[in-house]
This record gives C-alpha cells, sequence and structure tokens, in this order.
C-alpha cells in the first residue's frame, strides 16, 4: 500500500516538472497509475490468500469479497489523483489521430477541423462500456460530431457495426499505431473537442458520478 501511495506522490512531482502540453505524456502517467493499482490489489490479495490457505476455485466467493474490499480501500486515493490528472487535459491539442472506418476508409482528427466533436475511446466486448455511447446519442447536441474509436477487430465489433450503422462514425485504431491504441486498453475515455481541437472536457466512465457529470456537458456543450 505504501509503494502505491509513494508512487503516486512520485508522479505527481514528475509531472508538475513535465511539459503539460502533450497528450500522451499525460495520459502515460494515468496509464502508470491504473496499472500499480491493479498490481498492488493482485499483490495484497495473493497475500491474504496465500496466509489464509484459501484455494482460488473452492473458495472463490470469500477472495472475491476480500479482493473487493482491499481494492475499496485503496480506490479512493487514485479516484482523486485519477481526477486531478485528466483535469490537466482541458486546453492541451488533441494529436492528429489516424484511424479507418470498417471499410477500411482512412480518416484522421484533422479532416473534422472546425467542427465541435466528442471523441470516444471504446471496446465493444464491454457492455458497461459500450453504454456510453447510447448516453452520448441521447444526450449529444445536434451540432456535434460524435467519433467512437475501437481498438477491436472489425470482425469483433460487428456487433457494434450493426447496432448503430451509420449513426455516427466508428473508426478503428491499428495495433501498429501503438501510442493511441493503448488508450483503448484500460478505462473508456470521452473528449470533447473545441473547433480549434483543443480538449474541452474529458471524461472517464469508471465512475458512477461521472455518468451524471457527462451527461450534464453533453446537454451544455
Amino acid at each position: 500500500m505504501r509503494c502505491f501511495f509513494c508512487l503516486v506522490f512520485l508522479l505527481k512531482i514528475i509531472f508538475a516538472h513535465s511539459q503539460r502540453d502533450n497528450f500522451f505524456d499525460i495520459q502515460q502517467v494515468e496509464t502508470k497509475l491504473w496499472n500499480n493499482f491493479e498490481k498492488e490489489i493482485n499483490d495484497s490479495l495473493k497475500i491474504v490468500v496465500d496466509k489464509s490457505k484459501l484455494n482460488y476455485k473452492k473458495d472463490s466467493a470469500q477472495i472475491v469479497k476480500i479482493h473487493n474490499t482491499i481494492s475499496s480501500r485503496r480506490f479512493k486515493k487514485l479516484k482523486e489523483t485519477r481526477i486531478e490528472l485528466l483535469k490537466t487535459l482541458i486546453s492541451v491539442d488533441l494529436p492528429d489521430i489516424t484511424f479507418t472506418d470498417e471499410k477500411d476508409k482512412a480518416y484522421s482528427l484533422s479532416d473534422f477541423s472546425n467542427q465541435k466533436i466528442i471523441l470516444n475511446f471504446n471496446y465493444s466486448f464491454c457492455q458497461e462500456c459500450t453504454n456510453q455511447i447510447d448516453s452520448i446519442i441521447q444526450f449529444k447536441p445536434k451540432n456535434t460530431k460524435l467519433i467512437v474509436l475501437l481498438s477491436d477487430s472489425k470482425t469483433g465489433a460487428s456487433h457494434i457495426l450493426d447496432k448503430y450503422g451509420s449513426d455516427f462514425l466508428i473508426g478503428f485504431i491499428s495495433k501498429e499505431n501503438e501510442q493511441t491504441y493503448t488508450l483503448n486498453c484500460g478505462t473508456p475515455f470521452t473528449y470533447f473537442l473545441d473547433e480549434s481541437q483543443k480538449i474541452n472536457y474529458t471524461n472517464s466512465w469508471f465512475y458512477t458520478e461521472n455518468k451524471l457529470e457527462l451527461i450534464n456537458k453533453l446537454k451544455s456543450f
């Protein structure tokens, strides 16, 4: 536990002295926080399981309860740190991200310059994650472009394509585009971009209160 809080403190110091206008640098710090949080949870769980001589199959229900207890104790600090970190993305220039649609037509964000954009990074195999898309569609202003970027294969995301059709632009990120691809390997994120493609607002669907915040921001964007 101490290791996690030490990392949080260290990353804050590093970040405070780094360039704050680099989107991927900020995201990399966020990813390190999240990965270390998960490692701390798993390490702590293993210690408790080994000490109590629990069996992962036989005592699975008890182990799940222990996991949830450990997670809840440490989650508050992680949440506070991540929220503050993500706030620093406001007014940052988003890179000119490239992607393709289901027909392999190539796009980049600059193709939609002078438009307000809602950019959602998501993955189709997570039902809770894709529920975010329904809320965005329901509440987004009509003059705003919605782009959903998936790291799934086109085949794996076929149910998303079937469900939404041409309601909005669905893009796919290649693994070769490593920096952008890794944005889809954790919690789904939504970015509101103004006409100059600066980040106006960012939201992680991971937190319940963020769902309500997202809806309110959509109504006023």
